[in-house]
């Protein structure tokens, strides 16, 4: 199935459950995923929503012009550091992020690395 981002966020809008938050995929792929940067756009909220064993997201442009541009698409990833805001600024901005450099590469070995399998720990949202 193929959908627009904004197609997704109008449907997310109409109704409680929308349709596609109703299945249960095997893998989602967003394509230029930069679309999903904030967590607080309905395009991003969206696409968090639905439920897939595996997620992709692809894109030539993850960051605009702040690292916050980032939150919206790990957050679709299911990291866990961008799933609460203030968490996600710890771990991205200033000294934390040089505290956090073995934890940063682990996630993105398990998160945007390889997608062809489930992380451990990974959240589904229901």
């Amino acid at each position: 199935m193929v959908t627009t981002y904004q197609t997704l966020a109008a449907d997310r809008g109409k109704e409680v459950n929308h349709p596609l938050a109703q299945v249960e995929w095997f893998r989602i792929v967003l394509d230029e995923a930069h679309m999903a940067k904030s967590a607080a756009t309905a395009q991003s909220k969206a696409c968090f929503e639905l439920r897939a064993a595996r997620r992709w997201a692809c894109t030539g442009t993850p960051m605009g012009t702040d690292i916050v541009d980032l939150q919206g698409q790990l957050m679709f990833l299911g990291a866990f550091p961008a799933m609460q805001k203030n968490v996600f600024e710890n771990w991205f901005r200033g000294r934390a992020l040089q505290l956090h450099s073995i934890e940063l590469s682990s996630l993105a070995e398990c998160h945007l690395l390889d997608g062809l399998r489930p992380c451990p720990g990974r959240v589904v949202p229901r």
